[in-house]
């Protein structure tokens, strides 16, 4: 959460591209520090810095992607960052097979490795922000380059000097004094309403699901995970500019809703006492009349959670993060950013904090039909709140939004 607020004033003053430069370093440090650990200090340190790294990129990535790309593959390339997420996750989880935690932390040091190398030879800075900050022949080379050599870039560097004319970075009260409340408060709605929807519950019972499904070996069941929702994400980034944002993510909150009513459905047909209505398994003792757990049932629970992943990939797992910096306009899209992803976070650390204290005091079925309910709330919000923007300029979608130029 403190790298999301670092990111949103870096971006701001010092550019996307240097931003992501600053990032690199921090990965590689972090990554170096828990291999060389001999402390359980020295893992907390690494921990630390990795998680500003990873506050600060989550903001700068969406930010960048969307300023770069042209309106038509906005939504695919915004949605890259969540397929990154995801594969880096699988990446992970594979390579965990073979090796000790010590060579994967020197495993993790290579893609921000080579990141900066590509950031640094083969990637322009935001041609938009190069204009805010008056650098014009820089910005446009920049978007000449990203266009392509052939392409004819004047009318559009003209467009793009027109929306930004007098306009500066802003501050979180300037925004909210300045006529943006609008974009920061669905910013910060689609952002908590990702996590609303339980991913993270979902992900801390998937082991669990596993064991009592059979599958073996235990690493495999989190490697299914993973690869599904590598796949899941890639058919979610070929679809995001030419379904839309809106459909998407009314398609992935209605799969999420009945497959989390279903899994509440699960756990409300076992017995009063049973272990799959407590927090200690899913398995019924064997032998029962409801033996659901080891029984024929075993697969409905294995179903709903690849099912409800599947959803969660489709939508609300990449579209948030580029919604969120598309609907803000350049002035406020740091601390718009800054203030989604923070959002986000706090929203992940709450639910993961009192998932256990919710399952006592609803039950897990009562739980997932919590869940069932966000993904509800999410869908109602997407279908009549939210705006579309695909294929839509930024300063298209700006003025659509009504939002201000600070003074």
């Amino acid at each position: 959460m403190a790298g999301a607020l670092f990111g949103g004033i870096l971006l701001g003053l010092f550019g996307r591209k240097t931003c992501l430069l600053t990032c690199v370093p921090l990965f590689v440090l972090g990554q170096l520090v828990v291999c060389g650990a001999t402390a359980p200090a020295m893992l907390y340190t690494g921990r630390l810095v990795l998680g500003i790294a990873t506050g600060c990129s989550s903001v700068t990535v969406p930010v960048y992607l969307s300023e770069v790309a042209h309106p038509a593959v906005r939504g695919i390339l915004g949605s890259c960052m969540q397929l990154m997420v995801v594969t880096g996750i699988f990446s992970a989880f594979l390579l965990g097979g073979w090796l000790n935690w010590r060579w994967l932390a020197i495993a993790s040091a290579v893609p921000p490795t080579l990141q900066f190398m590509m950031l640094l030879f083969a990637a322009p800075e935001s041609p938009r922000w190069l204009l805010a900050a008056g650098r014009e022949m820089e910005a446009l080379r920049a978007l000449q380059y990203l266009r392509g050599m052939n392409a004819s870039v004047e009318l559009e560097v003209r467009a793009l000097q027109r929306a930004l004319t007098g306009e500066r970075s802003m501050s979180v009260m300037e925004v909210m004094r300045g006529g943006l409340m609008r974009p920061l408060s669905l910013g910060v709605i689609v952002m908590v309403l990702q996590q609303a929807t339980g991913v993270n519950a979902i992900l801390f019972y998937a082991q669990n699901i596993f064991e009592k499904a059979k599958v073996t070996p235990p690493t495999l069941g989190p490697l299914l995970v993973a690869a599904v929702q590598v796949l899941a994400t890639g058919l979610a980034v070929s679809l995001a500019d030419r379904a839309g944002r809106k459909t998407l993510l009314v398609l992935s909150g209605l799969t999420m809703a009945i497959s989390l009513v279903i899994f509440g459905g699960y756990f409300h047909l076992q017995p009063a006492g049973h272990p799959a209505n407590a927090t200690s398994g899913l398995a019924a003792p064997p032998g029962t009349a409801s033996d659901l757990g080891h029984g024929s049932f075993t697969w409905l629970a294995l179903c709903c959670m690849m099912t409800y992943i599947v959803g969660f990939s489709l939508g609300w797992g990449p579209l948030p993060w580029v919604i969120m910096v598309e609907l803000a306009p350049n002035a406020a899209r740091g601390v718009v950013g800054a203030v989604g992803t923070l959002s986000n976070w706090l929203m992940a650390f709450l639910i993961t904090k009192e998932f256990a204290d919710l399952m006592h005091a609803l039950g897990e079925d009562g739980v997932f039909w919590l869940f069932a309910g966000a993904c509800v709330a999410g869908l109602i919000f997407a279908a009549v709140v939210l705006p579309e923007t695909k294929g839509q300029s930024l300063e298209q979608i700006q003025a659509r939004m009504g939002s201000k130029k600070p003074q």
